[in-house]
């Protein structure tokens, strides 16, 4: 409710229309309530937000009410198409399920954006390489995509409980104030070459689709 009021009172204050939520919890329940008090409310916007690959989204009634809560554009953690460094990065899903979500919103009038992240835990150029027949097949819902190589934030799980995920931190070689924290050269994870050696074939990738469009 207090969303809605602050939303209402931007709205009329200064005429604005379009809203970007950079919020990561907005997803499951509190998306659906969020969409059930736009629609209430009768307001008139337009807006962005991050989201997850989740069951949410394989309503298609769910995904029209979306749209005509107002929501435009989704941003997803779509990150890897390969089921191992998926359930090792603890996502939650079956890698399946990715094209039938991009699907449902694309076809309610959504335009979507992919983040794909190259080097996560038990990433190797083979799981990598399953991202470009994925990417073949999910291509026409997807607007945008941004490939990166992957850097352990400092406060992740991943950064928090490394040996879990089989890695040790340069914790010794990374600043005080920077957000990355370093991973040791020999510590099971993919270097830094090869990941942003891909991440380059997957630009390319897109470029080569764009001019086929």
């Amino acid at each position: 409710d207090k969303v809605i009021e602050e939303l209402r009172g931007l709205n009329e204050r200064y005429g604005t229309k379009y809203f970007s939520f950079g919020d990561e919890e907005l997803a499951g329940d509190s998306l659906r309530d969020f969409v059930d008090k736009i629609l209430e409310s009768d307001l008139d916007i337009e807006w962005e937000c991050y989201g997850r690959i989740e069951d949410i989204y394989l309503d298609k009634g769910f995904c029209k009410r979306l749209r005509d809560a107002g929501c435009r554009f989704i941003q997803f953690g779509i990150e890897s198409a390969s089921q191992k460094v998926l359930d090792t990065s603890n996502k939650g899903y079956e890698s399946g399920l990715t094209g039938r979500v991009l699907r449902n919103t694309y076809e309610a009038g959504i335009m979507n954006h992919a983040f794909i992240l190259v080097g996560l835990p038990d990433d190797s150029i083979i799981e990598s390489s399953q991202l470009i027949p994925f990417l073949e097949e999910t291509a026409q819902y997807i607007t945008t995509m941004k490939p990166i190589t992957y850097k352990v934030s400092k406060w992740s799980p991943v950064a928090l409980r490394p040996e879990t995920f089989g890695l040790r931190l340069d914790e010794e070689n990374t600043p005080d104030l920077e957000q990355r924290i370093s991973v040791e050269k020999d510590s099971g994870i993919m270097s830094r070459h090869k990941a942003r050696a891909f991440v380059k074939l997957l630009e390319l990738w897109v470029l080569v689709s764009q001019t086929k469009r």
